[in-house]
């Protein structure tokens, strides 16, 4: 976006208003008082609808298991496919100097995107009939009549569309990112911490004005990091992405190798080139296996193969091993030479 609709969305944010075109209204952002009466008026509208028979969202997601609207396979496919998602962030981030293999992972990413909102889509629209969707209809709605400034306006006759509206101004995360790296916000996000000027006019945070504080905060973290990435992977939501999910992945490698070498007691297992951890779970199989540096887990990954092609097999005949032993008989042959 360029710099007029970047001042634009700003000035939108800091005034926490919002503007609809559509209807030539504005509503003003809600103070505290507004927010607890909102929440009473979701718990009355919970229980209308749950008097009228509308399920709740647990209740709902029995009825789709029960009728095979949404099964433990489709929830599995939502897993599978959010995990393809973040390998391609963190691959796109490994490898961002490749042009050719960034537009080509990029292109695979986004229809890993699409194919996540297409198998969502049908569990969220069985969602939308739930209780708790109706109260917080309920919710909105409330908030929209008692924060409206042109109080002569009939909401109740436009009240879908006058929802949709506002739901609509609320920024994508991409936006809000965005907003965060680019001028003018980064001066005055700098400025309010140097000289304490106030960034927004309404006491009450909104949503927007919560989402670009926490992501101007994300970056302010990412800049002073030990391992700060450069500026073209911090400018780019997917290298990112990739680089929260490599440094994320760090963390949970070295706490799972250190709770799996404190539950080792005997030192002279400690002390071996290789210990065997049973597991009696799959979450404890994945802790282990991620206690593993990249060079262990291949020589893992090596051995399964020689294993699965060869059948049983003696430790001293797997690759790694051999190499190994020629590896030294190699240094042991140079130092003899020397001497």
């Amino acid at each position: 976006m360029d710099l007029r609709l970047r001042e634009f969305l700003i000035a939108t944010i800091r005034s926490g208003k919002v503007h609809i075109k559509d209807f030539n209204i504005s509503i003003r952002p809600p103070e505290l008082q507004d927010v607890i009466d909102s929440y009473d008026v979701y718990s009355n509208a919970f229980q209308e609808a749950r008097s009228d028979g509308l399920m709740d969202s647990k209740e709902l997601e029995h009825f789709m298991l029960m009728t095979n609207t949404w099964t433990n396979i489709d929830d599995e496919a939502v897993n599978v496919v959010n995990n393809n998602i973040e390998q391609s962030k963190l691959e796109l981030y490994q490898k961002y100097l490749n042009d050719t293999f960034v537009k080509s992972q990029r292109r695979r990413l986004r229809r890993q995107e699409k194919l996540l909102d297409t198998l969502l889509s049908k569990k969220n629209s069985m969602y939308s009939q739930s209780a708790e969707q109706y109260a917080e209809m309920a919710r909105l709605l409330f908030i929209v009549k008692t924060c409206c400034i042109k109080k002569t306006f009939d909401i109740d006759e436009n009240m879908d569309q006058l929802i949709i509206a506002y739901h609509n101004n609320i920024l994508s995360d991409t936006d809000i990112r965005e907003l965060c790296r680019t001028e003018p916000w980064r001066s005055l996000w700098s400025m309010s911490e140097k000289s304490g000027i106030r960034l927004f006019l309404n006491e009450e945070p909104t949503l927007n004005q919560r989402n670009i504080v926490l992501w101007s905060k994300t970056y302010d973290s990412v800049h002073e990091s030990m391992d700060t990435p450069p500026k073209e992977v911090i400018d780019d939501d997917d290298f990112l992405d990739g680089w929260f999910i490599s440094q994320r992945r760090k963390r949970e490698a070295e706490a799972n190798k250190k709770s799996t070498e404190d539950s080792i007691t005997n030192e002279q297992i400690k002390s071996s080139e290789n210990v065997f951890i049973m597991s009696s779970s799959k979450k404890q199989t994945d802790a282990i296996h991620s206690a593993n540096d990249e060079s262990s887990r291949m020589i893992k990954e090596q051995r399964s193969k020689q294993i699965r092609s060869g059948g049983k097999m003696e430790h001293h005949k797997f690759a790694d091993r051999q190499n190994e032993h020629r590896k030294q008989f190699n240094e042991g042959s140079k130092k003899g030479k020397r001497q």
